[in-house]
């Protein structure tokens, strides 16, 4: 049984060029792996994996700590986190690539890809605002369960599709945390000429042709090297609210407001999320995506790099410039914060105050890029925390450092 005051494991990295080679350092990159390495001695972070792609160049990929803590897995370089709602962000892009083929269309209405969504007041419904949490579609009448999207597809689509809103689409917006990956996922399928559930189309149109470890819904094959996760129990999860003062807002919503947006958007599922393989393996973009930061923030820095890798183009500039651009801002529907949203990713500031664009993750995932510098970075813990907009320490710490980093290396 792991126990605190263990010695862990030394952290293994790689930072340095593209060669691949494990321990070649550039030297101004050395204090990110040393603030990592303390992260994990120090039990701060139990379990985790960062990584930085720099104009096209893996410069920061960092792991440590256990995958596993009960049977002391340790985190290796192959080892795939669970991304939570970070996978939202991946999903996004893959909409944006099937807008870059001509497949998809934001601007048209959701009832052009998807016969009969139309019903009970979705009938302007159109793809960006599905993509923007503007739908109406933060929880559901009638729950869900996850085994619904591979035990009858047709009847999950047909309960999504007489979903009433429950807000005028269009008036005003909140996030779809749970809800999100059932629409969306639906969406891409229908929209695909060759009808791909979104874990193929992940693989076929991204993972594969760019060479990411990163799934919608895992191949069974690859469960056996997954980081098991901690999820914060309510208890824990409502005394760390009570101690950190900027989440006292939300937490007021949740215990105050029982019959609020926000409330019930946590409870579309029937069933809850916990590490059972067999959950992993089912596709839904809300949460249900796997890989490694290394991935990640390869995917955000193709895309803060032009689109393109190695020759390979993953999608138009043009594309990519209206994937970052907001098509709405303001105070949410749910729990009253200011937001800026795109077609399915968010606006973020990093800590230069700098404008960037990526999703976060429960418990403390986040991936971004930052189109002023090039970057693509990501973090992914088993770790599990309250922040889950971006704002873990640990991350922003290790952000706040490659930062300071980079400009001794541009020098």
């Amino acid at each position: 049984m792991y126990k605190k005051k263990e010695k862990l494991i030394s952290v293994e990295h790689f930072v340095g060029s593209s060669t691949g080679r494990r321990g070649v350092f550039l030297p101004e990159f050395r204090s990110v792996a040393e603030l990592f390495r303390k992260q994990v001695e120090n039990h701060k972070e139990k379990g985790g994996n960062f990584a930085v792609y720099y104009k096209g160049e893996l410069v920061i990929d960092l792991w440590g700590g256990y995958a596993d803590r009960d049977s002391h897995q340790r985190w290796k370089n192959n080892t795939l986190a669970t991304l939570f709602s970070t996978t939202k962000g991946v999903a996004a892009i893959l909409a944006a690539k099937l807008v870059d083929k001509g497949h998809l269309d934001y601007k048209e209405l959701v009832s052009q890809y998807w016969p009969g969504f139309e019903s009970n007041g979705k009938q302007n419904v159109t793809v960006e605002m599905l993509l923007s949490h503007q739908a109406g579609l933060s929880y559901m009448d009638k729950k869900l369960t996850l085994y619904d999207v591979e035990l009858d597809p047709e009847k999950l689509r047909k309960t999504l599709g007489n979903e009433r809103p429950k807000w005028p689409p269009g008036t005003g917006f909140a996030y779809h945390g749970i809800t999100f990956g059932f629409y969306i996922d639906q969406l891409l399928q229908l929209a695909d000429p060759q009808k791909r559930r979104v874990d193929r189309l992940l693989i076929e149109e991204i993972s594969e042709p760019f060479n990411l470890d990163l799934y919608i819904g895992l191949p069974k094959c690859e469960v056996y090297r997954t980081a098991r996760f901690d999820l914060v129990s309510v208890t824990k999860y409502v005394t760390k609210l009570i101690f950190t003062p900027s989440l006292w807002k939300r937490l007021w919503i949740f215990l105050r407001y029982p019959d609020s947006i926000a409330t019930k958007g946590t409870h579309v599922l029937k069933d809850p999320i916990t590490n059972d393989p067999a959950r992993r393996c089912i596709p839904l973009s809300s949460f249900n995506g796997h890989g490694n930061a290394r991935s990640l923030a390869k995917l955000y820095g193709i895309l803060a790099n032009g689109g393109k890798d190695q020759g390979k183009t993953l999608m138009s500039l043009e594309t990519i410039r209206t994937l970052f651009t907001p098509i709405i801002s303001g105070y949410t529907l749910d729990l009253g914060e200011y937001e800026v949203l795109g077609r399915g990713l968010m606006e973020y500031n990093n800590t230069e105050g700098e404008t960037c664009y990526g999703h976060p993750g429960y418990g403390g995932q986040m991936g971004f890029s930052d189109v002023k510098e090039n970057i693509g970075m990501a973090y992914l813990t088993n770790d599990l925390s309250v922040y889950g907009i971006g704002n873990d320490p640990k991350f922003l710490a290790l952000q706040r450092q490659f930062y300071k980093a980079l400009v001794q290396y541009k020098r």
